[in-house]
């Protein structure tokens, strides 16, 4: 066990069919937990996990090194666990890593929850962090990686605008992607589920946790609409004035995204027409810029989310 003081040190152990006998063990290197393994055709296992050491090992390939910030990670072993070959960190910073599966294709979904801001997106499906009760987040993620974990293929946030903890992943014969997790109140769903809406917090309660499932299909390609700043405005003015504050938005989906409004439904807040940059078509990749206006009919300091 790696260190002078092993508090936690995440092991492998392959186990005859029969459950009689023992075939490898070993340990790997100091990190919290280990929350998910997937065994491949050939034999080889991935597993991921969480609050990796300053010493966790990321081979010279990895898609991200340890930088020593206790982040997640996805390590291969070979199929007698004699040997590493791939390991590297997932996250671009914190989270956690709670689910994985591997599609018939060789790629290797995870289901994560992060407070990060940051955390690395790709043709996503949701890009604005929403607000909890004590900050930004946490919010559900979904992350596919190439077979080879190199590559980020496709991630996103989930939930709008209700703070979430995604914790499984698995992958049906039509290789869609079945994520479960819980959720507070206020997350959307789709028509004709078996559960479309959720009570309100009881009283004396600030929010409530509900449990969830999402299905979402890689094979569609849609429109994708990334925001910045993407966890709301801080915007304060005096009383008889106002202030503009600038969002960005980016098409960052697979198709061209089309933007044919932009509206506010909070009375002090409006979008300038002649600060609208955005009532376009915009091709994948390219950004926008508009204006929130902030009229105070009182005097306060007003935080607005996104959605």
């Amino acid at each position: 066990i790696a260190g002078s003081a092993p508090y936690a040190t995440p092991f492998v152990i392959k186990v005859a069919p029969d459950a009689k006998s023992v075939l490898s063990s070993t340990y790997l290197d100091y990190a919290y937990d280990m929350s998910a393994i997937s065994v491949l055709a050939n034999g080889n296992v991935f597993v991921a996990g969480n609050g990796a050491g300053t010493t966790y090992p990321t081979t010279a390939n990895a898609y991200e090194a340890n930088n020593g910030n206790g982040t997640s990670f996805l390590t291969e072993l070979n199929a007698t666990g004699s040997a590493l070959v791939y390991s590297t960190m997932v996250c671009g910073g914190s989270c956690n890593v709670s689910g994985m599966a591997i599609d018939p294709k060789g790629n290797i979904w995870l289901a994560e929850q992060t407070s990060n801001a940051q955390f690395p997106l790709s043709t996503p499906l949701q890009s604005i962090l929403p607000y909890g009760l004590t900050g930004f987040g946490p919010v559900s993620v979904l992350s596919e990686f190439d077979p080879t974990a190199r590559t980020l293929e496709f991630s996103t946030f989930l939930g709008g605008t209700a703070p979430g903890y995604a914790n499984s992943v698995a992958i049906d014969p039509n290789l869609r992607v079945h994520v479960s997790g819980a959720a507070e109140y206020g997350m959307y769903t789709t028509a004709g589920v078996y559960a479309g809406s959720v009570p309100a917090p009881g009283q004396g309660y600030a929010t409530s946790t509900y449990a969830y499932v999402a299905l979402v299909d890689p094979a569609v390609s849609a429109a994708g609409l990334c925001v910045s700043p993407n966890t709301g405005l801080s915007i304060s003015s005096p009383l008889g004035s106002y202030i503009d504050s600038k969002l960005t938005i980016t098409s960052c989906g697979a198709l061209p995204l089309s933007i044919t409004a932009a509206t506010t439904s909070l009375a002090d807040f409006s979008v300038p027409a002649s600060e609208n940059g955005c009532l376009q078509s915009l091709p994948v990749g390219q950004s926008c810029t508009l204006y929130v206006r902030y009229t105070p009919s009182r005097s306060e300091e007003r935080r607005v989310g996104k959605e």
